[in-house]
This record gives structure tokens, C-alpha cells and sequence, in this order.
């Protein structure tokens, strides 16, 4: 597995805004083993990861375009924190069973509004990203 280029956000003043995705092109997994939460468009694109809050969020480089989010430690750190979070994934762990797919796509729209929603909130905070051209 390739390491990935992870690097805090830090908020400039005049520099463009995050764009989230359409939440009709995300597709979210989840994996049990290591109770990461992975929401990513599709299909996939490069980009760079930035640590904001409990989340790493995928950016593009040239267009400050949010391509997907990571929540690691979601079901034993994130939910705790999150109880509206934790009612929906609780609701859609009923009706799946195992690790989620993009086949599992109906189970998951609530969560992945209601995450998309929760990293809009913390890109709020931090709206304005390092300048593309010195990433």
C-alpha cells in the first residue's frame, strides 16, 4: 500500500474555498479490521490528504475540490463523539452485515449526508486551504 501525502489544512486569508462533492457521487466503505469509515466520489481521483479534526479529507490540488474523506477510529473514537453520526450507522449495520460496498449504496446515503454535512462543518472552521500553487 502506497503512503499516502497527508498534511494539515491551514486557513489563509483570500484563498479559494473547498468544493464539497455532489453527495450523489459519493460511495462509502467501511472496514471493520481496521474501523476506518472511507467515503470517496467515484470514480476515484487523485489528490492529497489533510488532517481536519477527526477526519482526513481528500483534496485536488488544483481545484481545492473535496474528493472523499477518511474517519479512522469510527465506530470506537468518531460515534462516541457523534451520536446523531451513530444512530444512522447503527440503523444501516442492521441491514448489513460485514464490511459495506458500493452495492450496499441505499444502507448508506443517510451516512454519507450526515458525514458530508459533519466535514462541512469542521471545513467551516477551516475554510480556506494553503494556495494550490504551494501545496
Amino acid at each position: 500500500m502506497a503512503t499516502k501525502d497527508r498534511r494539515t489544512i491551514t486557513q489563509e486569508p483570500g484563498q479559494p474555498r473547498f468544493k464539497l462533492p455532489d453527495p450523489e457521487r459519493l460511495h462509502a466503505s467501511y472496514d471493520a479490521k481496521y474501523d476506518t469509515l472511507f467515503v470517496s466520489v467515484e470514480p476515484p481521483v487523485p489528490a492529497v490528504s489533510y488532517k481536519v479534526d477527526d477526519a482526513w479529507v481528500r483534496v485536488v490540488r488544483e481545484t481545492v475540490e473535496v474528493v472523499g474523506y477518511e474517519l479512522e477510529d469510527f465506530e470506537r473514537a468518531f460515534l462516541p463523539k457523534h451520536p446523531g453520526i451513530a444512530s444512522i450507522w447503527k440503523q444501516a449495520r442492521a441491514h448489513r452485515r460485514g464490511l459495506f460496498s458500493k452495492r450496499s449504496r441505499g444502507d448508506l446515503d443517510g451516512l454519507t449526508a450526515s458525514t458530508l454535512d459533519w466535514v462541512r462543518a469542521c471545513l467551516g472552521e477551516a475554510s480556506t486551504p494553503t494556495a494550490p500553487n504551494t501545496w
